[in-house]
């Protein structure tokens, strides 16, 4: 056996970057060409022959395709990512297979990827907002203006925004916000780019915040169910007055039965009934009334129960109460439940104000 030749650096993939968790299938045709994997990793391979291997940069060369001992795979000079398949060895596969398999790759790029500045960059931009020198801020500040939108999709970047949304003035904070436009469901479901919107509503007026609820329209059910869209949405329900979120919560609401027991949108709920309008705390009222004994006992539910108890008016609050003692015997068992007895604490505390 031989080892592999060292390949040009500018096509080595970078250090930790294989994963199973790829995002594009080069030649997904081959598992059910090849369903059995290789264990003669190492060897060189004849011309037009080829390894495959699952969550690794692959590299095709023109002649011959070495497979590093490692299991890792180059390809010269164009890189591809291969995931979910295991190590496949491929005999002389025609090239129209191989063309079919490049244009399909290619239908499964992002149309316009957004590539951030690199981290050091980003680092700079952070000392020099936090420099004491003022003269050095005016021109960091027209610079992440001007590249928000690739700043707030990256760990660093995003930090670089919302310091300089901390630094802004009305308008500048106003320019950072506009370059979420068209852009607010793709950055509320961001790890990054949703604390750079959270920021924006936070810290502007909330007649500067409409485009976010106008594009947020048609989609809220389900970024309440989201791990990062429910923060924004909870940050636009405490800004901005119950007539501006009117529409969106209306239509948070349609799915109120289901967010409820949902993991994130339980907590777009309760911020309903914490924030929002009576007509709205009355429509969650009603709805945890048709169902009180289970979704007390519910290991989600049994939260927006405790804080409908809260928060709605008092005839609803009495309206739940009442539900749930008008049997003694689910009483019992509710104060017995892992997760209902702190539903009847809650309530005996209610009934004691």
């Amino acid at each position: 056996k031989e080892s592999a030749p060292s390949l040009p650096s500018a096509s080595i993939a970078e250090e930790g970057d294989a994963s199973p968790n790829r995002t594009m299938m080069l030649f997904p045709q081959l598992p059910a060409m090849f369903p059995s994997p290789s264990e003669n990793v190492g060897e060189q391979l004849p011309a037009g022959q080829f390894w495959l291997d699952a969550g690794s940069m692959a590299y095709t060369m023109p002649m011959e395709m070495y497979v590093m001992p490692d299991a890792s795979m180059h390809q010269y000079p164009m890189q591809m990512e291969v995931p979910h398949m295991r190590q496949h060895r491929v005999h002389n596969l025609p090239v129209s297979h191989k063309a079919s398999a490049s244009s399909s790759t290619a239908h499964h790029q992002p149309a316009s990827e957004v590539i951030p500045p690199p981290d050091a960059e980003c680092e700079r931009a952070l000392e020099r907002l936090n420099s004491q020198d003022a003269s050095v801020v005016p021109a960091t500040m027209d610079w992440v203006i001007e590249q928000a939108w690739p700043l707030a999709n990256s760990a660093t970047g995003c930090r670089v925004v919302q310091k300089a949304l901390d630094l802004a003035t009305r308008e500048q904070g106003t320019q950072l916000a506009e370059q979420m436009k068209g852009r607010v469901r793709e950055a509320s479901t961001s790890p990054h780019a949703n604390h750079v919107l959270q920021k924006c509503v936070e810290l502007l007026p909330p007649e500067r915040l409409q485009f976010i609820l106008d594009e947020m329209l048609g989609d809220a059910v389900s970024t309440a169910r989201h791990r990062f869209g429910c923060r924004v949405l909870e940050r636009l329900i405490e800004k901005c007055p119950s007539s501006q979120t009117e529409p969106l919560l209306d239509e948070v609401l349609t799915g109120a039965s289901q967010l409820c027991r949902h993991t994130f949108g339980n907590f777009v709920v309760q911020h309903v009934l914490a924030h929002g309008s009576p007509v709205q705390r009355h429509l969650v009222a009603d709805m945890l009334h048709a169902d009180i004994q289970r979704l007390a006992r519910h290991r989600v539910a049994s939260h927006v129960v405790r804080a409908a108890l809260v928060h709605c008016p008092d005839d609803d609050r009495m309206r739940l109460v009442e539900a749930m003692r008008s049997n003694a015997g689910e009483l019992a068992d509710l104060a017995h439940h892992h997760c209902g007895s702190f539903v009847v604490r809650q309530m005996r505390r209610e009934m004691r104000r």
